[in-house]
């Protein structure tokens, strides 16, 4: 198993490379941030440029679990971001 580090939120998951391709965005310290997957109406939706692991589901329940137990947390830093915006 190959386990990337990277991080997933209420709309999109994402991960990390030390590699660049045109899709990906530089983070820093030669680190790029490539999303794999958007949430779309509880359902994910790959990428075309997204692995076939991604591609073919085989995540989905997994990462939809995920989602659900950290969305509550997801939601209130969500808001509590907006709201330093804002000010």
């Amino acid at each position: 198993m190959n386990l990337d580090p990277g991080y997933i939120d209420l709309y999109k998951t994402a991960l990390t490379s030390t590699r660049f391709a045109g899709q990906r965005i530089y983070h820093s310290a030669g680190i790029y941030l490539e999303m794999m997957l958007l949430f779309v109406k509880d359902k994910c939706q790959p990428f075309p440029w997204s692995p076939a692991d991604f591609k073919n589901h085989a995540y989905d329940e997994d990462l939809l679990a995920i989602r659900n137990i950290y969305k509550p947390a997801l939601e209130a830093h969500r808001i509590e971001a907006q709201s330093r915006v804002v000010k």
